[in-house]
């Protein structure tokens, strides 16, 4: 993933954009925390911005820690 500083910015266009964004708080104790995600555009993303999130789809489980990401493939996903 690309960095960018304060000064080499102004030289380099953005890596992406964020067209739309939801922030979901997964409680554990609120039916074990579970909660599946049908993606609504072909490029969906799921950030962890704290704590952690297991991802599971058909192409697999992955454990994610802050700042971590995967792509929601078009089947969905359970987080």
């Amino acid at each position: 993933m690309p960095v960018y500083r304060r000064e080499t910015l102004p030289r380099k266009l953005p890596w992406g954009e964020v067209d739309d964004f939801e922030t979901l708080v997964l409680d554990p104790s609120v039916e074990g925390g579970a909660r599946a995600l049908a993606p609504a555009s072909p490029q969906e993303r799921v950030i962890v911005l704290a704590g952690e999130v297991v991802a599971e789809s058909a192409l697999g489980r992955v454990t994610l820690r802050r700042n971590d990401w995967v792509q929601v493939p078009a089947a969905g996903a359970t987080l």
